[in-house]
């Protein structure tokens, strides 16, 4: 069956079904809590209907102090779902501006009172990140962000550039920073990949760095070797990528 047929016909009526509880949600009405978990069982169950398999490797768990800062890298939209998915403490993202066109992404990043960035208004930014800032001090919120700031555009997914001021927000509110490294995601949304049973991807979560590491580092240099271990961890997850590619080939 072509891939995107099936797609359709494992998915989209599920989340059709589910819009009126992802809507709801988006209205930011009752408990953070419960808002995440509803948002989180329907992703991980789009996630399966796609044929999705996480596999992690590093921290098999996230942790549970109060706030912190994920900063995975980028491949695709669903690099955010398969972080929702593996997160079961409320966690929210920063988004860029375009993410809201996308009906479905835009109604959840609400309901998990996520923020959105305009790259090409820095008043506004800096606005978003002193909010974020705050609510890593005084509201116990789990961020991530995407420290490239977009998707790679790259054929073989190569780091783009980090950007330090990613990781001002955490290094003011002096929390740990999760530094993700993720690998496959691409694969789920594209069409020219149909001879999987299951679409893999993997994420490696590195042990924190935390401000007795990082407070006398510039965010430069900060972003510059948190870099440097998300894209050397890069080439381990293609290894593993392509054991299970090598096991899983449809027949």
């Amino acid at each position: 069956m072509n891939k995107y047929l099936g797609y359709l016909v494992r998915a989209v009526p599920y989340l059709i079904y589910k819009y009126p509880a992802i809507y709801r949600a988006s209205k930011q009405k009752g408990s953070r809590v419960k808002r995440y978990n509803d948002m989180r069982s329907i992703i991980k169950k789009v996630l399966d209907k796609l044929n999705v398999e996480i596999i992690l490797t590093g921290l098999k768990t996230l942790p549970t102090e109060p706030s912190y800062l994920l900063t995975p890298n980028h491949q695709s939209f669903m690099d955010a779902l398969c972080l929702i998915a593996i997160s079961n403490q409320v966690t929210t993202f920063v988004a860029k501006e375009e993410a809201k066109k996308y009906i479905y992404v835009n109604k959840i990043i609400k309901a998990i009172e996520g923020e959105y960035i305009d790259r090409e208004n820095l008043r506004q930014e800096i606005k978003v990140m002193q909010r974020i800032r705050s609510s890593l001090i005084s509201e116990n919120k789990k961020w991530v962000i995407f420290p490239e700031g977009t998707r790679s555009k790259d054929k073989d997914y190569k780091l783009g550039e980090f950007k330090a001021g990613s990781f001002k927000m955490a290094v003011q509110a002096g929390v740990d920073i999760y530094p993700v490294s993720m690998y496959g995601s691409f694969r789920i949304l594209d069409i020219k990949e149909n001879s999987l049973n299951k679409q893999p991807v993997f994420i490696h979560i590195f042990e924190p760095i935390k401000k007795e590491q990082y407070q006398n580092m510039t965010t430069v240099e900060l972003s510059e070797m948190v870099k440097n271990m998300i894209e050397n961890k890069q080439e381990d997850l293609k290894e593993l990528d392509r054991d299970f590619i090598a096991k899983n080939r449809k027949k």
